[in-house]
């Protein structure tokens, strides 16, 4: 290795006197060479001069590494370099190294674990979509919202995930909830379907066109006309309010109408028929129109809808608590549709 390929270390400082002779050049170098027993270089380095400002000179020793072994030398190293080796392959872990390997080894195990018992809950709550018959009918009629129950809207494109459908020509993007399709289609076979929501309403028209195969099926379309609106004077905040008396004046009895809203306040007049459903932001992840589907079933058969209690609903469905009684106790007569949009 030549002196200027070397890799540089500064080794040592050292302060000496300086001599009489003249002052050598700042950072002038002498070379220095040590001798092994054959001759053979071991190890060669520079001396470099620095003087102070007290006129002190200052040597630094900068050494290049070469290190050149004899036969007997590389005979002895690698004797060692073998020696070290079986003793680390012989030699027992101690007891901090055992303990360590334990406690990683039972943290796998855990995970392990952690992650069957995971997968036996995913397929044990697992939604199953419920079997249609094609002579199954409710004498029900269902009142369905639309902004954060069955869809999801919003005024900007989202870059991460692609929406389902567009309005006016592109200013608002929607996406509509998991198994959406397949929900529409059977409550359609079980009930008569109503649209109440408390958005605009051509706006709600436009919805229903894109969400429904043939929107004339739906017994009527109430948008935010229909509602009442109420002023809170415990928050500042108008309460938007859809009273049931408005579906009742069409001809239809309470104890066999049934609500699907996102927002309890909206239905506060009307607890005993409404199904509270969590609101819809736009995942993909989402079961609760396929297990809403099961309770709506079991609700069907009910003479009064209003007796039941509705609360924790989805618990119950997970639960297996429902139990459907055997045969229907009645058929309902389709309700000609009707738009008051």
């Amino acid at each position: 290795m030549s002196t200027e390929d070397g890799i540089l270390c500064l080794e040592r400082f050292r302060t000496i006197e300086q001599p009489d002779e003249e002052e050598e050049i700042i950072g002038k170098a002498k070379e220095c060479y040590g001798e092994g027993e054959k001759g053979e270089i071991k190890k060669k380095h520079h001396h470099h001069y620095i003087v102070d400002e007290d006129g002190t000179r200052i040597e630094t020793l900068m050494a290049d590494v070469e290190i050149s072994l004899t036969d007997d030398e590389r005979k002895q190293k690698a004797a060692f370099d073998d020696f070290v080796s079986k003793i680390d392959r012989e030699t027992p872990k101690t007891e901090v190294i055992q303990r360590r390997h334990e406690k990683k080894q039972e943290r796998r195990e855990r995970k392990e674990k952690k992650k069957n018992v995971v997968q036996q809950l995913q397929a044990s709550i697992s939604p199953t979509v419920p079997t249609r018959s094609a002579n199954k009918r409710f004498p029900v009629l269902l009142v369905l919202d639309l902004d954060g129950t069955l869809v999801h809207s919003e005024f900007q494109r989202r870059t991460y995930q692609q929406h389902d459908f567009s309005l006016f020509n592109e200013e608002i993007f929607v996406y509509k909830r998991p198994y959406l399709d397949y929900f529409i289609s059977t409550i359609l076979e079980w009930f008569d379907v109503a649209v109440w929501t408390a958005s605009g309403c051509e706006y709600a028209a436009e919805i229903v066109r894109h969400v429904f195969p043939d929107p004339s099926k739906i017994s009527f379309l109430f948008s935010s006309e229909r509602c009442t609106n109420k002023y809170c004077p415990a928050t500042g905040e108008r309460i938007v309010i859809k009273d049931m008396k408005k579906v009742k004046r069409k001809g239809f009895d309470l104890r066999r109408v049934l609500i699907v809203d996102d927002t309890p306040s909206t239905w506060q007049r009307n607890y005993g028929n409404a199904v509270h459903i969590e609101s819809y932001w736009g995942s993909r992840i989402d079961d609760h129109l396929l297990h809403l589907l099961t309770y709506l079933e079991y609700l069907g058969h009910e003479s009064d809808v209003r007796r039941v209690d509705k609360r924790r609903w989805r618990n119950q469905v997970l639960g297996s608590v429902i139990t459907h009684p055997a045969s229907l106790t009645g058929q309902a007569n389709d309700s000609e549709s009707d738009s008051d949009c």
